[in-house]
């Protein structure tokens, strides 16, 4: 069997999803009708639900629950147990609207106990663009960017958010925690452990224009077990909104 993961970065979805196969007679695989299944999903609201992805109706709409910003959907097909190739995903979004889709990525996998699975072994990233020219956000998670560890973090506002891909939630640390460290390792190929190089243009960080945003920071990297010197922007970077 084969499964396909969609991670989403928004809120509303305009229904269906399209996965289309690369033949000669085409056809979605993600039609119910043609063995397409919805094995997980994160959240739906009880008037919006997740079937409603693939149902093929264009005039109904998912909704994630309140405050889900970010999704998983998992799709399982090829019911005749043979490998399917697709060339096209369509995802059809709500139109100018603040609850559209931001972001998304797509996984792939032959492993049917990954059908509930939200994590990154065992699933291989198709990519956008094989060969992109535009900057690429690795510290995303959709492109392999992996927190490894944390000094501090609210309950209500995790460390994970600050690379999950939504502008729209915040990390908080710890209340009287005022320098923290987070710690991030990179795994572009897909095989699930970190350690990856990657070149950097640019970092950039999002403040939220509070006495509680980000005053100063550095930036350390450790390739191959070498530490080196931290960089820290002169005219950057302090009391800030958003630093580059």
């Amino acid at each position: 069997m084969q499964l396909t993961k969609i991670i989403l970065i928004g809120l509303i979805l305009l229904a269906p999803f399209s996965l289309d196969k690369q033949s000669a007679n085409g056809g979605n695989l993600l039609d119910p009708s043609s063995g397409g299944e919805m094995t997980y999903y994160s959240s739906q609201h009880n008037s919006y639900p997740a079937s409603r992805l693939h149902d093929l109706a264009t005039d109904q709409f998912w909704l994630s629950s309140s405050g889900h910003f970010v999704n998983d959907i998992i799709f399982r097909f090829d019911t005749d147990s043979s490998k399917k190739c697709f060339n096209q995903f369509r995802l059809s979004n709500y139109g100018n609207h603040n609850r559209s889709i931001k972001q998304f990525s797509l996984f792939t996998t032959d492993d049917e106990t990954l059908s509930a699975d939200t994590g990154t072994a065992g699933w291989q990233r198709i990519p956008a663009d094989e060969n992109p020219t535009n900057p690429v956000n690795f510290l995303n998670w959709g492109e392999g960017g992996t927190l490894t560890s944390y000094t501090s973090q609210h309950n209500s506002y995790p460390a994970s958010r600050m690379n999950n891909g939504d502008t729209v939630q915040y990390w908080l640390s710890a209340a009287g925690r005022f320098e923290n460290t987070l710690e991030y390792g990179f795994d572009t190929d897909g095989d699930g452990s970190t350690g990856d190089l990657i070149n950097i243009d640019s970092f950039r960080i999002h403040n939220i224009n509070h006495n509680r945003a980000i005053k100063d920071f550095n930036v350390e990297v450790l390739p191959v077990g070498t530490v080196l010197p931290s960089e820290q922007p002169e005219d950057e970077g302090k009391n800030q909104a958003d630093n580059n």
